[in-house]
């Protein structure tokens, strides 16, 4: 008997020992989380306009602050929760760069395809070897605008750059450009009535006085300038800026490269030259939506303070009235019966018209199934999850 209440005795005493120590490594932990949410928020404090960022980074934050008030049932968390969301929808609107469709949303340029081809001049063209392949010249040789492999800048492992050369005895512009094409969609060269976004690396050297580089992006059709970008620096800076395509997507349109002033010397440097089209993207909506939608789930079912009713009241307004409508358009019926989401037909992606993989509309599925989870919920969340 006095062994038992002896090993009685060790459990009690190895079990409270255990609790203690959970409860420090509790405390320890969310320590570390209040740690690093204030770095984040530190950091970050205006939230994000990009659709990517929302996505692959304040989405995550979003989710973790509700599993943070769920583990400690402390509305702090909750409290910045509404304060992020808050400022993201704040900065959601119609025009991301599409055109004003009706709907708000955020808007993202880097994963649509490339809008002129071999940006880079790593490709040499096939009969000239001295000339960007898909470029052409302009009033210009192989002496004043080529393909020069020892200017490369140093970013992505380039190998070569574009170099533009004043001739002033020729009393002529030196030139080399190239057209925005979408090859997958021949009969459109761009997206009509977009903002497009340009980046590019360039320096000038051997400029006379008050000479600078340029880049230009110039409809031929309609004689009208959409950007010019000037190069001053002597060393390679970061470019980037935003013009908007025309209406008619079978326009010429050409990006040039060239100096302010062809009576003057000067030499122009450029390397990475990037255009691509503003668009939406459904799995960055998925993702953004998706810890709203917990949120409102949680409001709806009486495990939130009363005063979160109408965050989640907003909340709910907002993604019936813009999120889910807005990608009605995408979605198609197969012939087995069953709906998919499309790509949509634009530049945002290499294969316009065929259906989403799973990884990118299962993310606004799972904003439809925390919603189908409310009791008296719209019946067509629990549709479209399914």
């Amino acid at each position: 008997m006095n062994k038992v209440i002896r090993m009685t005795s060790l459990s009690i005493l190895l079990l409270g020992t255990c609790n203690v120590n959970a409860e420090h490594a509790r405390g320890e932990w969310i320590d570390k989380f209040d740690l690093i949410s204030a770095q984040y928020q530190a950091q970050y404090p205006n939230s994000f306009s990009r659709s990517s960022s929302l996505a692959w980074a304040e989405a995550y934050y979003l989710d973790a602050l509700i599993e943070m008030y769920l583990g400690t049932k402390d509305p702090k968390y909750l409290d910045t929760f509404t304060l992020r969301l808050d400022m993201a929808i704040a900065l959601a609107k119609d025009d991301t760069g599409m055109g004003v469709d009706g709907f708000k949303g955020w808007g993202e340029w880097k994963y649509s395809i490339d809008a002129i081809q071999n940006f880079n001049a790593e490709i040499a063209d096939q009969e000239d070897s001295s000339l960007p392949a898909n470029w052409v010249r302009w009033q210009s040789t192989d002496e004043t605008a080529y393909r020069n492999t020892t200017e490369a800048d140093n970013v992505d492992k380039s190998t070569a750059a574009f170099t533009i050369k004043t001739a002033p005895q020729t009393n002529r512009w030196q030139v080399l450009q190239t057209p925005l094409r979408n090859p997958h969609k021949p009969n459109e060269h761009f997206d009509p009535n977009s903002k497009y976004q340009i980046n590019f690396h360039a320096k000038i050297e051997n400029c006379d006085a008050g000479v600078k580089g340029r880049l230009q992006v110039y409809d031929f059709t309609q004689r009208k300038v959409l950007l010019d970008r000037f190069i001053e620096s002597q060393s390679y800076l970061y470019h980037t800026a935003d013009f908007v395509s025309p209406e008619n997507p079978t326009n010429d349109v050409q990006v040039r490269l060239y100096t302010t002033d062809y009576r003057k010397n000067c030499t122009v440097h450029f390397d990475n030259i990037s255009v691509k089209s503003w668009r939406e993207y459904l799995v960055h909506d998925g993702m953004i939506t998706a810890p709203m939608a917990k949120f409102i789930k949680l409001a709806r079912t009486g495990r939130l303070e009363p005063r979160f009713s109408q965050f989640a009241d907003e909340y709910y307004d907002f993604l019936v009235t813009q999120i889910f409508p807005k990608w009605q358009k995408d979605l198609h019926g197969t012939l087995s019966g069953n709906l998919v989401y499309l790509f949509a037909d634009d530049s945002s992606s290499r294969k316009p018209g065929q259906s989403l993989p799973h990884n990118q509309y299962l993310a606004l599925q799972r904003t439809y199934a925390e919603l189908a989870q409310i009791e008296g919920h719209d019946p067509n969340h629990k549709f479209m999850a399914q």
